[in-house]
């Protein structure tokens, strides 16, 4: 049976920015956890794209999984560092986690590279595969809506704690802050 007042909002990229967005309209959002947000658009107006990460704090507990590898350089900053994840956690207030994973690029976050195309070639060439990408983000998505919406205090080991050190962090797959 599904619980309207455990709602939780997810996205990748614009889909990141637009959850959080979502958060500050909307009460029954009780956490939100995005995907390599960006608070930019190419060819949108500020009316119609609203500079999101200036509307941080919001209270509710928040995370961000993000990269840095398409923060600069090649064809087109996928992830400009201006209006990458980084930003929105630098406005955020606890509980807020940042999980920088390593060797991945802004498409790395979708379920299957391999039918992107054309679209994920702007992007810089990640070191880190697809699937282990897609593993480690549902992982922290289950973690953190456990955690946040079901109260379970136990899954804060897999967000910031001795599992997800030794997971993540000691096996150089990801960086991880919290407030």
């Amino acid at each position: 049976i599904a619980d309207a007042s455990l709602a939780g909002a997810t996205g990748h990229s614009l889909g990141g920015k637009l959850s959080l967005l979502a958060a500050t309209l909307d009460p029954r959002i009780r956490a939100t956890i995005t995907l390599d947000p960006v608070d930019a658009s190419m060819n949108c107006s500020p009316s119609d794209c609203p500079d999101v990460s200036a509307l941080m704090p919001l209270d509710i507990p928040t995370a961000f999984l993000g990269e840095t590898l398409d923060a600069s350089g090649g064809f087109q900053p996928c992830a400009p560092a201006q209006h990458n994840y980084t930003t929105f956690y630098a406005g955020t207030t606890s509980p807020s986690l940042q999980v920088t994973v390593l060797g991945a690029n802004h498409m790395s976050f979708i379920d299957d590279v391999a039918s992107c195309g054309f679209t994920c070639g702007f992007c810089n060439t990640p070191t880190l595969d697809n699937a282990t990408v897609n593993a480690l983000s549902k992982a922290f998505v289950v973690a953190f809506y456990r955690r946040w919406l079901n109260g379970e205090q136990a899954y804060d080991d897999y967000l910031t704690g001795p599992a997800a050190q030794a997971r993540y962090v000691e096996t150089g797959l990801a960086t991880i802050a919290s407030k």
